[in-house]
């Protein structure tokens, strides 16, 4: 475990001390990696933004249970929008 835990703090990447532009787009890379094994794949990049301003709105503490998503059956997935 503890090598495991010292590898990953070695690749990690640090991004305190980056501008808010490089940050959104480290994040926006990070989200649409992610969203690529995922049934909305096709729309990795309109997720992805939506998520990296979801992230961008917490407070410092960066508690995700403060993010939350609603189902709603019908429409498209296009109509998702960020409140």
């Amino acid at each position: 475990m503890k090598i495991c835990i010292d590898r990953t703090k070695e690749i990690s990447v640090k991004i305190k001390d980056k501008s808010e532009a490089e940050k959104r787009d480290l994040l926006l890379k990070c989200a649409m990696t992610s969203l690529n094994s995922k049934i909305i794949s096709r729309q990795k990049e309109f997720f992805g933004n939506m998520v990296v301003d979801a992230v961008m709105t917490l407070s410092d503490d960066l508690n995700k249970a403060d993010i939350g998503i609603k189902k709603i059956t019908g429409g498209s997935v296009t109509d998702s929008f960020l409140v």
